[in-house]
């Protein structure tokens, strides 16, 4: 039969185009630069974000939170390991002026379902989801980890992509210091970040284990 290369929809690999992703600038370049290879956080994009206990992820994404507020960029943080005033309390320092940062928590969504319902109207650019177990172990009692957890974070990233918003997804990690979690996560996320602590000095670092809108391997020191 004679090959009809009219219906070849594949393009050769050299004339693909390398289109620029749409990225929400936090108005801290260090942070952007590290972010992303376009800076900032990219539009539809999924990370998750694990590390010690007490080591700071919430409060890193309060000031995450600040300073897209400084930019006019709406956020949502749905606190269920915390309530909201406990984590207000944490990071008093942190000025909340703009009015562009949002927070939940159990109280005031009891479950995911609550959640949802609101994003949809509150419509913020950038979500938080702290955190991803205890949701699924709270809300889906009744299955197992890895089906809980790929319900929730599927049900999480459908509503990223459809609004073209960004999620951020915070993780347990075991007393061993791997994350917990089925490795299915880590195929279903764009990136992964990792917080590490020195136990001598007490220095705190984050780093991307999986980055497909940046550089993998990438340290970033924060106080």
């Amino acid at each position: 039969a004679t090959e009809n290369i009219s219906a070849v929809k594949s393009i050769n690999f050299e004339n693909v185009i390398i289109e620029k992703e749409p990225a929400i600038l936090t108005g801290n370049k260090t942070f952007d630069d590290w972010y992303s290879r376009n800076g900032g956080l990219v539009r539809r994009s999924v990370t998750y974000f694990t590390g010690e206990s007490g080591g700071g992820k919430t409060t890193l994404m309060v000031n995450l939170m600040k300073w897209l507020g400084s930019c006019g960029v709406k956020s949502s943080l749905y606190s269920r390991e915390m309530y909201k005033d406990d984590v207000r309390d944490q990071t008093s320092n942190l000025k909340m002026e703009s009015g562009y940062a949002f927070i939940a928590d159990v109280k005031t969504h009891p479950t995911l379902d609550d959640y949802m319902s609101e994003l949809d109207i509150l419509n913020p650019t950038v979500v938080i989801v702290d955190s991803l177990q205890l949701i699924s172990q709270e809300d889906y009692p009744n299955v197992s980890e890895e089906q809980s957890t790929v319900a929730v974070l599927k049900r999480l990233i459908e509503w990223t992509r459809e609004r073209d918003a960004v999620l951020i997804v915070i993780g347990h990690v075991n007393k061993n210091g791997t994350y917990s979690g089925v490795a299915t996560l880590k195929h279903l996320v764009d990136g992964f970040i990792q917080l590490c602590i020195d136990k001598k000095t007490g220095a705190r670092q984050i780093h991307w284990i999986k980055n497909r809108k940046g550089e993998v391997g990438r340290k970033l020191n924060f106080t």
